[in-house]
């Protein structure tokens, strides 16, 4: 079996290929989670191929991006292959076509739906930012210190002074080369792996283990940029965990408020959550056995 990854620029690589792995593992994850990250969070397709005129498309259908999709087409095209397996890695459900064409018309038709993921597994509320005036906590404190301070902030005592309660999740946020950029984690982001978590600044904030969920967590972040206002939200997220293949539901409350630093006074965005309750969910793989039960030499142009 031979193993062809197509980047979000629709470049082909080897799966064994060093140059690969030098190229994209400075993004958080093992050895083992490596392809799925890729997948799930890149915009990356992968192509198995099998014996002659047979091939595995794995694809993520709300992250694949158009030149990605187009490159793994071509490639099953120009290998002649036509029995196809599509395997979503999302809804880890895996469909048989007998020709090529089939399965290029499920492909144009699945990217061609609306997305709904983040719409089902998050829900949130915006509250008035009076909620927290003149209580007591640390989402309180914050607003407090923003609010009376000239919008300025000293990050390791602002950081300090937040983490003190184990409930309290921490995160700066500011842009960077024009993308939101996580640069500096507190603690609190213990359901992620610590692979993720020690690698995590210098990332951007969508580039979370849970892609939907980390480009829902961007757009919340993007709007406090654009309005320079602090913004109060109560969540009830599932996210997903590709290290533990599993699920954890999270209820907080979150406040984001924006700082300036520097010289030129550049804004960093401060996030504060307040966990309110962790409930791990079932894994995926037992939840696909349980379906099952139930329904009872390589190609030119790629690295090595």
């Amino acid at each position: 079996m031979r193993t062809i990854v197509l980047d979000d620029r629709g470049h082909a690589w080897d799966a064994c290929s060093s140059a690969l792995r030098k190229c994209f593992l400075h993004y958080p994850v093992t050895e083992f989670e490596f392809l799925s990250y890729l997948i799930n969070n890149m915009g990356f397709v992968i192509v198995a191929l099998f014996r002659p005129g047979s091939a595995q498309i794995r694809i993520r259908f709300e992250t694949a991006t158009p030149a990605s999709v187009a490159a793994a087409i071509n490639l099953v095209s120009d290998l002649g292959v036509e029995r196809i397996v599509i395997s979503n890695s999302v809804d880890l459900a895996d469909k048989l076509f007998s020709t090529r064409s089939q399965a290029v018309t499920y492909i144009n038709q699945r990217l061609g739906e609306p997305c709904r993921q983040a719409a089902t597994n998050i829900r949130y509320r915006q509250m008035p930012i009076e909620t927290l005036v003149g209580c007591q906590g640390p989402l309180s404190m914050l607003l407090s210190y923003w609010d009376c301070s000239d919008r300025t902030a000293d990050l390791i005592a602002l950081k300090k002074a937040l983490c003190s309660t184990a409930a309290v999740r921490f995160a700066a946020i500011e842009a960077v080369a024009g993308r939101l950029t996580i640069i500096d984690l507190g603690a609190g982001f213990e359901i992620f792996s610590k692979t993720w978590r020690e690698n995590a600044p210098g990332m951007p904030v969508d580039e979370q283990p849970d892609y939907e969920y980390g480009r829902w967590v961007h757009g919340m972040y993007e709007s406090v940029l654009e309005t320079h206002q602090p913004r109060l939200d109560e969540v009830d997220a599932k996210i997903r965990r590709p290290h533990l293949n599993d699920k954890v539901q999270l209820s907080y409350q979150r406040l984001i408020v924006p700082f300036k630093y520097g010289r030129r006074g550049a804004t960093r965005l401060i996030g504060a959550s307040l966990v309110r309750q962790s409930i791990k969910l079932s894994s995926e793989s037992s939840v696909t056995c349980a379906l099952g039960r139930l329904t009872s030499g390589g190609p030119p142009g790629v690295d090595q």
